[in-house]
């Protein structure tokens, strides 16, 4: 082992000290009742799991323990769509209803041909629908087509702004995706992301549809201040919400972004050179890639991340490709936000060094107030 790789490992141990000393602090604070936590460094994974998945029962979350992370559905999503680019079946800027039948937009004094799939993966195809609430479980699910066309007029998507102008979040866009995915292979969505996304990264415990099998598994969402259980809400928009995951898995993911970078997996899943071209910015201004929101910071470069929010439930996705490391957090919780943006806030600042206001406020992190956090700083 050289000097700096020593130096580097004892870096890691201190800050995942740091972590697993704040983490419990921090959940006290923000009454959260369960959380998951994984680091990424050069490859090789730290995974930390605490509190309940189930406060009624006493279960404990562990890492095989199944969460909700809402929208980061999308990035999953966006993976699934550069495969089909590597694979020849579909070109990133075609217009998307060049292959979709089953479903129409509604007219737009805007062009169905600026609509393109690159410009859907980076939330710059002016459509409507940022987000979706879900279904109570006693209810019945939409078909997609009826999510698409809305009800009563309400998350009908639709060309709202002009395409390819200025950055409109749309989870919608990501639900249109989903239905050209589904006509393009055949498949369903679940099965299509499955076969070439989820098993070919080891992610077996990763899902996009409620399956009965989990529920011995799956964590119990609950809203702000740690209150009652919510209900289960499920998603017939899976590529914009809907996926259902462990942070054993998740860190699976986390290093495949390193893997890929190194050409060892990438073959098997996406190429090295799709993975960068989804950590692209579109331009200077709009602050997405395909399927990433992309941040330039000092040092770091650029971070790549993505939030993830359904009731009851809140996560974060983050990578620093030049340092060859990322973090993914889980938490079961609407409270658990606060917890995400202090600990990430940490984390970061490890790396780079003190943040900016512009910089804290881009990535959406907010000040510090716990005053362990100040300690842990060193302010």
């Amino acid at each position: 082992m050289t000097k700096d790789s020593s130096m580097k490992m004892v870096q890691h141990n201190l800050m995942q000290e740091k972590i697993s000393e704040l983490l419990p602090v921090l959940m006290e604070k923000y009454n959260v009742p369960g959380m998951a936590i994984a680091i990424m460094e050069d490859g090789e994974n730290w995974v930390k799991t605490l509190g309940f998945a189930n406060k009624n029962t006493g279960k404990k979350v562990e890492g095989n323990t199944v969460f909700q992370v809402g929208s980061l559905s999308k990035i999953v999503t966006a993976w699934g769509i550069l495969k089909l680019v590597e694979q020849g079946k579909i070109q990133l800027d075609q217009p998307v209803m060049n292959y979709i039948s089953r479903w129409q937009f509604p007219r737009s004094k805007y062009s169905l041909n600026e609509v393109t799939i690159r410009r859907i993966l980076s939330h710059t195809a002016g459509l409507s629908v940022s987000g979706y609430l879900g279904v109570h479980p006693n209810k019945k699910l939409k078909t997609l087509k009826e999510s698409l066309s809305g009800f009563l007029g309400i998350n009908r998507l639709k060309i709202k702004h002009e395409p390819g102008k200025n950055a409109n979040y749309s989870g919608g866009g990501y639900t249109i995706l989903q239905l050209l995915i589904e006509e393009v292979t055949g498949k369903t969505f679940h099965s299509f992301m499955e076969d070439e996304i989820f098993h070919p990264l080891g992610m077996r415990s990763s899902t996009f549809i409620w399956d009965q099998s989990l529920i011995g598994r799956a964590a119990v969402g609950y809203g702000r201040g740690n209150s009652k259980p919510l209900s289960n809400y499920r998603f017939i928009e899976q590529a914009a919400a809907g996926l259902r995951t462990t942070i054993f898995d998740l860190a699976l993911f986390l290093k495949a972004h390193h893997d890929t970078a190194k050409q060892r997996i990438g073959p098997n899943v996406i190429t090295s050179d799709s993975l960068l071209l989804m950590q692209k910015r579109i331009d200077r201004v709009i602050p997405y890639g395909l399927g990433y929101q992309i941040v330039t910071i000092p040092k770091a470069n650029k971070v790549l991340l993505h939030g993830g929010i359904n009731r009851g439930w809140r996560s974060r996705f983050i990578l620093l490709p030049k340092m060859n490391t990322g973090l993914v957090v889980l938490t079961n919780s609407n409270s658990g936000e606060y917890l995400i943006r202090e600990i990430i806030r940490v984390w970061l600042e490890s790396k780079v060094g003190k943040l900016s206001d512009f910089n804290r406020k881009a990535l959406n992190l907010g000040e510090v107030e716990s005053k362990i956090i100040h300690k842990l700083l060193g302010f």
